[in-house]
């Protein structure tokens, strides 16, 4: 049984390495154009350190998230590419479904911020949670 299911599985190749370092370029492209600016009050010690705190890991997370968003689009990616299982096999294999739903999400996203470019409107009309 083992023997035929290493049979049916797809390599690690060439171009599933081009897709993972165009993900990391494009996450470091969104890096360098959304840099956050350190907020400069926090070199001051007056300032709380729950504030510190909560800054830091708002900086983190504006680093973190381009990265994320990218290994989710070269991970739907790399599993259309052939051979592939069928389409009820492959959404049974452990996070498919998590990744085929986030690069939805994100695509939408996308489409919306692109009509919203296009259009000429700011997105400030939107209510703030």
């Amino acid at each position: 049984m083992s023997a035929s299911i290493s049979e049916n599985r797809r390599r690690f190749g060439l171009f599933d390495t081009m897709i993972v370092i165009a993900g990391i370029a494009s996450a470091f492209g969104i890096c360098r154009a959304l840099r956050p600016a350190w907020p400069e009050f926090l070199a001051y010690p007056s300032t709380p350190r729950s504030l510190v705190y909560l800054h830091r890991i708002r900086y983190g997370e504006a680093y973190l998230i381009p990265f994320l968003v990218s290994a989710t689009i070269a991970h739907v990616l790399m599993r259309f590419r052939h051979p592939r299982p069928p389409r009820e096999q492959w959404m049974s294999y452990a996070g498919s479904v998590a990744s085929v739903a986030a690069a939805s999400v994100i695509a939408l996203q996308l489409v919306g911020s692109l009509l919203l470019w296009l259009i000429g409107t700011r997105a400030d009309f939107l209510p703030n949670p």
